[in-house]
């Protein structure tokens, strides 16, 4: 199917096809013509017979029942059973009809995916009278659009256009229904409630359709007829989210984190070498104050690794399968060696105590 053209002006008759296929049809079997137009497209163009008529449809009341029943009566009932006040509520009920509301209150918009559509006939056929469609918009459709052969054939085609190589493969819709087309015809249509017309669309003739038009997934992207899903917007429902904005965002915060712990790391190694100083002066540095210092720098050293194996994405992509084989091995041999200082550390025994002079 070609791109459409807006037009401000109609042309001679909307009733018929601007475009016809071969000579006199008639007869009722099925013929493919010789030579398609090559010049036909896809119009849209403004229908001025709009009708914004709403589904006609008769709402249900609703009454409600009025009991003039005493308290006295009630308290008959209790002692003497149902049978003493049974003759009294047959005799005061009544019924008091409610005001009905609008029609618009229980107005509902009709499914967006079924539409019903007003079809142009063939022209130069002896058919004279639009027809009413029921339309299918099936978004799973990627087979192209399709009519069935008995609609097309009440709008005055006998023969059909061939079909183009990937059209002969044959397709499956979104309720799972095959379709198995013969022929090609180009279609004018029109919906009621819209002032556009869609002038020389491109139909496949199915003879398995159990619908009298199907638009696919083609054609509902390129002529708008849905709106696009909005599962991705922000909160005012206007700026729609880039995954891969997200994507970057959620990198760089994985970023922020590992550059935050190595600075943390770098803070726990100052306080400790400080902590050396003022304790030297005393006289007072320890054997497991020297440990607690190279274990303070090698979970440093283990947080800048891990800093750099994060950024080897940035390198060239030869390069980054070597560079993070590398880089995961140093973490691991340093994470080994932070294991075995902790058991020391947590193992009493084993903790040497420096002379002190």
């Amino acid at each position: 199917m070609s791109n459409p053209e807006m037009s401000g002006q109609q042309g001679e008759d909307h009733r018929y096809l601007s475009v016809s296929f071969g000579g006199e049809q008639n007869g009722s079997a099925h013929r493919r013509s010789i030579s398609p137009a090559s010049s036909a497209r896809t119009i849209v163009e403004e229908n001025d017979d709009l009708d914004g008529g709403k589904p006609q449809f008769k709402r249900r009341t609703t009454a409600v029942v009025d009991v003039d029943v005493t308290w006295w009566d009630l308290l008959k009932g209790l002692f003497f059973g149902p049978s003493t006040v049974r003759q009294k509520l047959s005799a005061t009920v009544t019924t008091a009809r409610l005001e009905e509301p609008e029609e618009d209150v229980f107005y509902r918009k009709p499914n967006p995916f079924i539409q019903h559509v007003i079809v142009y006939p063939r022209r130069g056929s002896n058919v004279a009278q639009r027809h009413e469609a029921q339309c299918t918009l099936d978004t799973a459709n990627l087979q192209g659009n399709i009519i069935s052969a008995k609609f097309a054939k009440g709008l005055g085609f006998a023969t059909y256009e061939p079909l183009r190589e990937s059209e002969e493969v044959g397709g499956t819709g979104l309720n799972g229904q095959i379709h198995n087309v013969v022929g090609a015809v180009l279609v004018s249509w029109c919906h009621h409630t819209s002032t556009q017309v869609y002038r020389n669309m491109r139909f496949l003739v199915s003879e398995t359709a159990n619908v009298d038009l199907v638009i696919g997934s083609h054609s509902i992207v390129k002529y708008r007829l849905l709106s696009p899903p909005n599962f991705c917007t922000s909160k005012d429902g206007k700026k729609i989210i880039d995954f891969k904005i997200a994507e970057k965002n959620q990198a760089t915060k994985n970023r922020d984190k590992l550059s935050a712990s190595k600075e943390k790391a770098q803070e726990l190694v100052d306080n400790t070498e400080a902590e050396r100083t003022r304790k030297q002066r005393r006289n007072a540095w320890s054997e497991d104050d020297e440990k607690r210092l190279e274990r303070a720098k090698k979970k440093h050293k283990l947080a800048e690794l891990k800093l750099e194996l994060h950024d080897t994405k940035n390198l060239p992509a030869k390069d980054q399968p070597k560079a993070k084989q590398d880089l995961q091995r140093q973490i691991n041999e340093l994470k080994a060696e932070l294991d075995e200082a902790d058991k020391g550390l947590n193992n009493p025994s084993s903790a040497i105590s420096s002379p002190r002079l």
